[in-house]
């Protein structure tokens, strides 16, 4: 249209097309259309209609019009305003522009403005925003006695930053303190936290608790180093947390643990030690000594348990007290089954001992795995020109149940229980417009509802119960990594899906009870991740013993196909092998 505009002229393509429209009129009269089916006969109207309607706007339509600007912005900024004129018409369209509305445009718009024929012009322009609410503009356009507006809106809002610290130091040692900070976020507008582990984006009313190291100074007062944080316009602030009292017990190393030889007379005695299998077993010992060590440990501390069905004991030293029996053993070496009308009480078999763990030793693992998690994130960087996001998620919902069935506190409980947790960690590039390059689903859970029925679990962990305590799914829409960890260790099918999975979806198991790391040795991401987790806490890659023939091993035997004696000569011939 614009060539023929340009051949022609604008007086002889408005006579061509008048004649175009009284054309277009007579063929939807046309008598030959009744001959057609009446599908056929609206489809062909129908398209004429719109031609006429094309060329009645070429000589004389309406301008389009378009206002665009933000839908929010905060108090005290400058937002851009673009107007927009579509001139559908094959002459000039020359108007005159109005203004109305709460904001102020600077520089304002020309008062008359002219856009050419077939097309379209943009306005763009400034304005300053004040006082928070909704605030609107109009544009009225006037063409002769024809008039045209366009409105549009804009929420204001209040620009506050106030971010609230309340630290508390938790223990002190060789000249330093491990201080929690609860971070609240009293302003109006989201901030982020810079932490030396990463960025912590911290909603309007959010509040979170970070952990830092502080100074302990010679009088006695712990100083910790401001809080560097980031409004949403870029700007730097500080948070001064000030000098800290001491009300916290120092770091004190547990004694040494001596086991005294049982005499006769000691049976029965009610002194209680604290014993940590966790930290008896090593790597290939676990398999060899866990039969025998818990019956030696057992025998010197007993755990008192009542039961409302008949008991029968099976291949464990016990004796009958009148209505009491008395079992010679650990507790964590023995297992008790249900078996409907009675329960059995039996010796726990060894690859049951290699996944036993009690709710203490549960908890100390894995809240000791969730303080290596940010020291992890500060030294791993797959990209180094990134930026780091940290989100954490603490399942303490989970617990309202338990502590309202035991009448306690949440916060008592969670001094016993551990705490399913996860920490979504992203890394990405930009800051107003980000992109994702990675998500690393960090954390740890274990079955409370066990734990604190039987006070220990031996079961390992699938996948899919991990995801599912957790909360997780798998993403499609960017890469992502899930390092998991659990205080019972892995089940074979979820070893053979970590060493196994590749791709955009990684997954990396952590076993908190022997520290191995199963994962895929060709991904370059998750033996990085392995490299700084080894450097960190001392984790292996894999038991020192083969592991594919061990947890057959394990299932054979806990499937009843071979017996302990078998069991223990096949690993020692494994053993030979290292």
């Amino acid at each position: 249209m614009q060539e023929e505009l340009k051949i022609h002229g604008e007086e002889r393509l408005r006579r061509k097309l008048e004649d175009c429209i009284e054309e277009l009129d007579k063929l939807i009269e046309d008598p030959c259309l009744e001959r057609m089916s009446h599908w056929q006969r609206n489809e062909i109207k129908d398209r004429l209609r719109r031609r006429i309607m094309r060329a009645r706007e070429l000589m004389g339509g309406q301008p389009r019009l378009e206002l665009m600007l933000a839908e929010r912005a905060y108090e005290g900024e400058r937002i851009t305003v673009v107007l927009s004129i579509r001139n559908p018409r094959i002459t000039a369209l020359r108007i005159s522009l109005i203004k109305e509305g709460d904001l102020d445009i600077e520089p304002p718009f020309p008062q008359e403005v002219e856009v050419p024929p077939l097309s379209t012009k943009f306005l763009k322009s400034f304005a300053g925003v004040s006082g928070s609410g909704l605030k609107s503009l109009t544009l009225m356009l006037i063409e002769g006695k024809d008039t045209f507006t366009i409105e549009s809106s804009i929420e204001v809002l209040e620009f506050k930053v106030d971010l609230e610290a309340l630290p508390k130091v938790d223990s002190i040692g060789d000249g330093e303190a491990k201080v929690s900070v609860e971070l609240r976020n009293r302003g109006s507008v989201p901030l982020t936290i810079l932490l030396p582990s990463g960025e912590l984006l911290l909603e309007v009313g959010e509040i979170r608790k970070v952990e830092l190291t502080g100074r302990v100074r010679t009088d006695g007062l712990v100083e910790v180093d401001p809080i560097p944080y980031l409004d949403p316009r870029g700007d730097r602030h500080e948070l001064h947390i000030g000098d800290l009292k001491v009300e916290a017990k120092p770091i004190a190393r547990p004694p040494e643990l001596e086991l005294p030889e049982r005499g006769a007379e000691e049976v029965g005695r009610s002194e209680t030690v604290s014993l940590d299998l966790d930290e008896i077993f090593s790597v290939i010992a676990k398999h060899v000594i866990a039969a025998f060590l818990g019956k030696l440990i057992g025998e010197h501390f007993p755990e008192r348990k009542e039961y409302r069905k008949p008991v029968y004991v099976e291949g464990l030293p016990y004796e009958k007290r009148g209505e009491i029996t008395v079992i010679f053993e650990d507790p964590l070496a023995v297992v008790e089954e249900d078996r409907g009308d009675y329960v059995l009480i039996r010796k726990a078999k060894i690859a049951e001992l290699e996944h036993v763990v009690t709710a203490e030793a549960a908890r100390r693992l894995m809240e000791n795995f969730r303080v290596a998690l940010d020291s992890l994130m500060s030294i791993w960087r797959p990209f180094p020109e990134a930026r780091l996001s940290r989100r954490e998620c603490a399942f303490y919902e989970s617990l309202k149940g338990i502590a309202k069935k035991e009448k306690r506190s949440i916060e008592e409980i969670s001094k016993v229980l551990p705490v399913n947790f996860y920490i979504e960690y992203t890394i990405h590039r930009g800051r107003i417009s980000k992109k994702t390059l990675l998500k690393v689903y960090a954390g740890a859970c274990s079955r409370t509802e066990i734990l604190l029925d039987r006070g220990k679990d031996d079961r390992p962990m699938s996948i899919a119960d991990a995801l599912s305590y957790l909360g997780l799914s798998v993403p499609t829409e960017y890469p992502a990594v899930f390092l998991l960890a659990s205080p019972t260790g892995w089940d074979p099918s979820a070893v053979n899906m970590a060493r196994g999975t590749s791709g955009k979806v990684l997954y990396i198991l952590v076993d908190l009870k022997t520290g191995e790391i199963y994962h895929n040795q060709q991904e370059d991401i998750s033996r990085s991740i392995f490299r700084a987790l080894s450097e960190i806490m001392g984790y292996t890659a894999e038991p020192l013993v083969p592991g594919e023939e061990i947890s057959k091993l394990d299932e054979m035997l806990l499937s009843g196909a071979i017996t302990e004696e078998e069991y223990k000569e096949a690993q020692k011939r494994l053993l030979k092998l290292i």
